[in-house]
């Protein structure tokens, strides 16, 4: 005769848990139409089918548990590097924004972009004004310092008679009339006529 349901459960149960050494003597009861001594037989059977099912429950229960944790841990991971990359990602690029005031020019000239470490970027190109400014910022460990290159339509340069200079905090400088010299000349020296400034804005 093919076993019932529970008697299938019983034996799924007793296999779950049976061991190297563990064995059964004697006659089984997994029914409550099988022959016994006594009820109490059957209460005993059943009351350790029980203790087993709900170990199991238990520590199923443990094991869910334990694996949301971990999932939950892998994606707080997971998002904080995330957010750690982006941050990386942030200091690495610093928004330039520039301003060229002309003597006998009504409106300044303007530009920004976004300039990252170590790359030359153009913040005014120059089409249609005539006056170019490129920014090229630079990293040391923590010192930050960056060059600044003006060209004009006409010969223009900064106050040590370049068309370049290395700053780190300083936002406003002077442009004069004149073409560029590789050698750096002390205005004490050499008079030179001033033709407006130039403003940046690094955030």
């Amino acid at each position: 005769m093919a076993p019932t349901d529970l008697q299938k459960a019983i034996l799924a149960v007793i296999a779950g848990n049976r061991s190297e050494t563990s064995y059964l003597a004697g006659g089984l009861l997994l029914n409550r139409d099988w022959p016994r001594q006594s009820d109490r037989d059957w209460v005993t059977i059943c009351g350790s089918c029980g203790a087993m099912i709900a170990g199991r429950a238990v520590a199923m229960a443990i094991y869910l548990k334990a694996y949301i944790f971990a999932f939950s841990v892998m994606a707080s991971i997971a998002l904080s590097t995330t957010t750690a990359s982006a941050q990386i990602a942030a200091s690495d690029e610093r928004r330039v924004q520039a301003a060229v005031m002309l003597d006998g020019v009504a409106e300044p000239i303007v530009g920004d972009a976004h300039c990252r470490v170590d790359k030359r970027c153009e913040i005014i190109s120059g089409l249609g004004s005539g006056v170019k400014v490129d920014f090229n910022w630079r990293r040391d460990g923590t010192v930050e310092a960056a060059e600044l290159t003006i060209h004009c339509a006409k010969d223009c340069s900064l106050i040590s008679g370049r068309s370049k200079v290395t700053f780190q905090r300083e936002r406003k400088f002077d442009l004069f009339r004149g073409a560029e010299n590789h050698v750096d000349i002390k205005p004490v020296l050499r008079p030179r006529i001033k033709i407006g400034q130039i403003f940046l804005i690094v955030d």
